[in-house]
C-alpha cells in the first residue's frame, strides 16, 4: 500500500466531491493471445475455499461456491459445509458486481453495478464508481466509492494448486450502518484466475476512526481471507 498510483487514488477518494469529475477509467491492454486461457464457468461448478482471521491466522471455517446461471446474471452461491445459505455473489454479463457476501453477514447489493471482473482478461484497467449500498432487513442508502486496479498477470500458490492470477484491487470509501464509524475504509484484493474463471484467493481488510476525548482514534475492521483448497469440475450432462 505504498506505491506512488495507490496513494494518489486513496487521496483522490479523499478530495473528490461527489459533483467533481471523477477518475477517467483506462480498458487495460489485453493479455497477449495464448498467455493465459479464459473459460466461463459452468452451472453446478463448485469452489471450495478456507477463510481465516488475517490478523491472527485463525481459521473461521469453510466456504463451498456454488455456480448456477439465470438471465443476464453470474450467480455463485456462498455456503457453509453444512449447507447454510451464507448469501450469493452476483456479477451481470460484463463482469461487473451487482451483489458481494464478502463483507457480510449480512451480505450488501449495489444500486449500480460496480465494475469487478477484467472481462475480457487485460491488466492495467482502472475504474472508478460512486453509487450506494443496502443491505437486508436495513432501510437505509450507504455511500459507496469504489477505485479499481488490475494489476500484471503473475504465478500465485494456493492450497488447491498454482494458478495465473490478474490481482484485483481495490480502494473503498464507504458510509456505515454505525454512524458512530467516521471515514471508513476498506482494501480489497482478489486474485483472479481465467482458466477457472473466478478467483482463488482474496482478502480485505478496513479502518475507521471513532471520536474520543482528544479527538479520533483509529480503529481496525475485520481482515478476512479466503484460499481456494479444491475445484469441483461441473456434473457431466446424462
Amino acid at each position: 500500500m505504498t506505491d506512488p498510483l495507490r496513494r494518489s487514488l486513496l487521496l483522490a477518494s479523499l478530495v473528490l466531491p461527489a459533483a467533481c469529475a471523477a477518475p477517467s477509467n483506462r480498458p487495460g491492454e489485453p493479455l497477449p493471445a495464448g498467455s493465459v486461457r479464459q473459460r466461463t464457468p459452468r452451472p453446478g461448478e463448485r469452489w471450495h475455499y478456507a477463510s481465516r482471521n488475517g490478523y491472527n491466522t485463525v481459521g473461521q471455517g469453510s466456504v463451498i461456491v456454488e455456480y448456477r446461471e439465470e438471465t443476464g446474471r453470474r450467480v455463485y452461491e456462498w455456503k457453509s459445509p453444512e449447507g447454510q445459505s451464507l448469501g450469493a455473489e452476483v456479477i451481470d454479463d460484463q463482469g461487473r458486481l451487482l451483489q458481494d457476501p464478502a463483507y457480510g453477514p449480512p451480505g450488501i447489493r449495489f444500486e449500480a453495478p460496480v465494475p469487478w471482473l477484467p472481462v475480457p482478461p487485460a491488466t492495467g484497467a482502472t475504474s472508478f464508481v460512486r453509487t450506494y449500498y443496502r443491505i437486508d432487513r436495513d432501510s437505509g442508502r450507504y455511500d459507496w466509492a469504489d477505485h479499481r486496479r488490475v494489476g500484471p498477470l503473475r504465478t500465485i500458490r494456493v492450497p488447491a494448486g498454482e494458478f495465473q492470477c490478474l490481482p484485483i484491487e481495490r480502494q473503498i470509501r464507504l458510509g456505515h450502518p454505525d454512524f458512530t464509524r467516521i471515514d471508513p475504509y476498506r482494501h480489497d484484493v482478489a486474485w483472479y484466475a481465467p482458466e477457472l474463471g473466478r478467483w482463488v484467493r482474496r482478502e480485505w481488510r478496513g479502518w475507521y476512526f471513532v471520536p474520543n476525548d482528544r479527538g479520533l482514534s483509529r480503529l481496525e475492521e475485520d481482515w478476512r481471507i479466503w484460499e481456494l483448497t479444491r475445484h469441483e469440475p461441473a456434473p457431466v450432462a446424462g
